[in-house]
């Protein structure tokens, strides 16, 4: 069977199964969003209070220090902010790219599983690299490749048999020949 292997795709779409890869990709987010929120807050905190603690060591410290010092705190939270901000769309790229590489394979596994509940052999393709899932996909290549091998053999036998029988056994051979007809049918389709 692997003359019949395609070659990988490449896909331009990356949410492939959109309730999968979008929950687990909003776990990352909201678990990175609380520890970074945590973090943020802490770092933030801390920097509040040496600017406050700079206005308590000089009490005759101008309104313009004050002023720079709150200035200098906001900066420091909008960059705080800036960062988790662009922390959380890298999660958010990195939970999708990450998921894709699982949701790509599982796609063509349910699609190969279907193919095979409608009595249809599929002809599989190899994963694209970096995809997960590869021993549950060597797996099923190698179930196909066994199935398809025993199809064959078994068709050959009978229209062999077929062919050894006499005119006499008409009937007989009429009904190996429609069974051998049904089992070429649920092999896959050579493409060239």
């Amino acid at each position: 069977m692997t003359e019949d292997v395609k070659p990988p795709l490449f896909r331009r779409k990356y949410l492939i199964n959109r309730r999968f890869q979008l929950k687990y990709t909003v776990i990352f987010l909201v678990l990175a969003a609380v520890v970074a929120g945590i973090l943020g807050y802490l770092l933030y905190h801390t920097v509040r209070e040496n600017s406050q603690l700079i206005t308590m060591d000089n009490p005759d410290a101008n309104e313009a220090v004050q002023t720079l010092l709150r200035d200098q705190d906001l900066q420091v939270l909008y960059k705080i902010f800036g960062l988790l901000a662009g922390m959380v769309i890298a999660i958010a790229a990195v939970g999708i790219f990450v998921t894709h590489q699982i949701a790509g394979p599982a796609l063509i596994l349910t699609r190969s599983l279907n193919q095979i509940g409608s009595g249809k052999l599929p002809v599989l393709r190899p994963l694209r690299k970096g995809d997960e899932l590869g021993e549950l996909f060597e797996a099923l290549h190698a179930a196909v490749a066994r199935l398809e091998q025993e199809m064959r053999s078994d068709a050959e036998t009978i229209e062999r048999v077929t062919a050894a029988l006499g005119p006499e056994n008409q009937k007989l051979r009429d009904e190996l020949a429609t069974l051998a007809a049904r089992l070429k049918q649920y092999l896959p389709v050579k493409t060239v």
